[in-house]
């Protein structure tokens, strides 16, 4: 994350991306919030969770659905060993 940005500046980049896969997700969030490099097992496991969400997509109602889990990809990355370390 930049300096002086908050989360909901985070969720507002990745929005604009719009619609997204799982993988995109995580690739998208890890790139915004350093970028961040993750072990492969780390990024299996935020890939995990990723799918049982599946497509993130702002349109049809989604909206509020798609913000909730791009904030908690946010926050399952700074959890992350890697982060804390960076």
């Amino acid at each position: 994350m930049r300096q002086g940005e908050n989360a909901r500046d985070v969720i507002n980049r990745v929005k604009a991306k719009g619609s997204l896969s799982p993988e995109q997700l995580v690739d998208n969030c890890l790139d915004l919030l350093g970028p961040v490099e993750v072990s492969a097992d780390t990024k299996q496991q935020l890939l995990s969770q990723a799918n049982e969400w599946g497509q993130i997509s702002w349109s049809n109602g989604g909206s509020d659905a798609a913000d909730q889990h791009v904030g908690q990809m946010l926050q399952l990355i700074v959890a992350t060993r890697e982060y804390q370390f960076a």
